[in-house]
């Protein structure tokens, strides 16, 4: 009699890990991947293109929405910068500055973490200095008002071109060896 019982029991056991292990796999593949998602909501239709000098001399032009950042990567380092442009008349903008380091966990990029590092005031077209790791300088090239299409696009990192190991993403971005606009 203790038989069927031990039986039973192992059966049962065994239905709900295998239940288990069914749910598990079936949640585990509905997750969506961090940077497929939406970056923000865009609150201006004013872009702002800059040019970076990176350390080799290589000039990287960039333009990204205000409050929107522009990733740039060399190697493990990876730097941030967000224009902000002020509602006046006159083109001149804030660069808000951050180091992003991503967050690894058994080999898998599980997320970012982001430091504010300070701020660059462009007020002219003249280049300034900006030793920020790898990129030596900053200019700003214009501020516009985005196109319809543009703005029409769901937000996203944009597009991303790598040149000798130097990589950058923004809605439009020109290197010496490429060029993508969104």
């Amino acid at each position: 009699m203790q038989n069927p019982r031990r039986a039973l029991r192992r059966a049962a056991v065994t239905s709900l890990f295998v239940m288990f292990v069914f749910f598990s796999l079936v949640f585990a593949q509905n997750k969506v991947a961090y940077d497929t998602q939406p970056i923000a909501i865009l609150a201006s239709n004013r872009m702002a293109t800059i040019r970076l000098r990176v350390s080799d001399k290589n000039l990287i032009s960039a333009s990204q929405f205000s409050g929107q950042m522009i990733r740039v990567q060399r190697d493990e380092e990876i730097f941030g910068i967000t224009p902000q442009l002020g509602d006046g008349g006159d083109d001149s903008i804030m660069l808000e500055l951050f180091r992003i380091i991503k967050i690894k966990k058994a080999g898998l990029v599980i997320g970012e973490k982001i430091t504010y590092i300070g701020n660059v005031e462009l007020k002219d077209s003249n280049p300034q200095p900006m030793p920020l790791g790898f990129i030596s300088s900053v200019q700003l090239i214009n501020v516009v008002e985005a196109t319809n299409n543009l703005i029409a696009q769901p937000l996203s990192l944009g597009c991303c071109v790598k040149c000798g190991g130097v990589q950058t993403c923004a809605p439009c971005v020109e290197m010496w060896c490429g060029s993508c606009c969104e």
